[in-house]
């Protein structure tokens, strides 16, 4: 069995004070009293109805812990492997991951999720830890050893990269590295895989058997998703600019683009700026003509001033151009 949040396990703790508050009681204190005989029927039919109401107070203690221990296992996320007891761990490396959310970046919060499973792995298992952006590498061989596996998680980083789900192995795959050699292993091996990604993706968009783990939470962000640029034919020094914005704010973003020319030196000269109201979701793409535009680098951004929510990722804020 692998847990893949044991730090949940401590909520296992909360029985102790459940237990103790079924067990306070208070203690009734001594009146005097001139006619006892009146109180000898209510002591009579208290002393029958004791002995059932200690069973009746046990039986609500055990299932009230017992539903308490289910929650708390629950949230620690035991997951059962018996043939596939090797683990891939393989963590989402795309841009998005770079996005801030709640203060951290999403990269950080799927190496923490990588760190727990890593932690929770039974005696002699064996995993590895790979990486995927626009392909799969791997940062750990196949191994029982925690340490090199928790270096391995320390190393990865977000990248610009796109998500390239089709390069995902399946549990029926024997790419995964074993500890003794950089060799993939010849024979054939069961493997469980565990993908950590922010993408909310469904069931039909991972290869049949990858177990996806969800980190994070929707961010708002706005960007580019396409942008090009090239030369006219026939035209003296003209150029048409291709672009497409989206934006996950819930209500439009108003904007400007611009599009700024670099010379060889590495200075920056602001050729156009494009104001641009961004509706949510993803805006249709527009295309300009620049006249009098020289080839050569360019750069497109979209700024915003101050949005709030800030903008989660501001790298997709910026593409790099080039015309020949």
């Amino acid at each position: 069995m692998t847990v893949l949040a044991p730090a949940m396990l401590w909520s296992l703790l909360a029985l102790i004070p459940l237990a103790g508050i079924y067990f306070l009681k208070v203690r009734p204190r001594p009146r005097p009293t001139t006619a006892f005989f009146l109180w000898e029927t209510i002591f009579r039919e208290r002393k029958a109805s004791r002995l059932f109401q200690r069973l009746r107070d046990m039986w609500s203690l055990l299932l009230t812990a017992l539903a308490v221990a289910a929650v708390c296992l629950a949230l620690a996320r035991p997951q059962w492997s018996d043939r596939r007891q090797d683990l891939l761990i393989v963590v989402d490396v795309s841009a998005s991951m770079g996005a801030a959310g709640a203060g951290e970046e999403h990269i950080e919060l799927a190496k923490s999720a990588a760190r727990d499973i890593i932690e929770g792995l039974g005696s002699g298992q064996r995993a590895a830890v790979a990486s995927l952006g626009n392909r799969l590498a791997y940062n750990s061989n196949l191994t029982d050893n925690p340490r090199e596996l928790l270096d391995a998680v320390d190393q990865i980083k977000a990248t610009n990269q796109r998500l390239a789900l089709d390069a995902l192995p399946t549990p029926g795959d024997n790419r995964a590295k074993s500890e003794t050699s950089d060799a993939v292993e010849d024979q054939p091996h069961a493997y469980r895989i565990i993908f950590i990604s922010d993408g909310f993706l469904a069931d039909h968009a991972l290869p049949e058997g990858v177990e996806l783990l969800s980190i994070g939470a929707p961010v708002a962000n706005v960007g580019l998703v396409a942008a090009d640029m090239a030369d006219i034919p026939g035209g003296n020094d003209r150029l048409a600019f291709y672009y497409r914005a989206a934006s996950s704010y819930p209500q439009p973003v108003e904007a400007d683009l611009t599009l700024t020319h670099v010379d060889p030196a590495g200075g920056e000269r602001l050729f156009k700026v494009i104001p641009l109201v961004i509706e949510p979701g993803v805006n249709r793409p527009e295309t300009f003509t620049l006249d009098e535009a020289p080839a050569g680098k360019w750069l497109a951004r979209i700024e915003t001033g101050s949005l709030r929510p800030p903008d989660a990722l501001p790298r997709d804020d910026v593409c790099n151009l080039a015309v020949a």
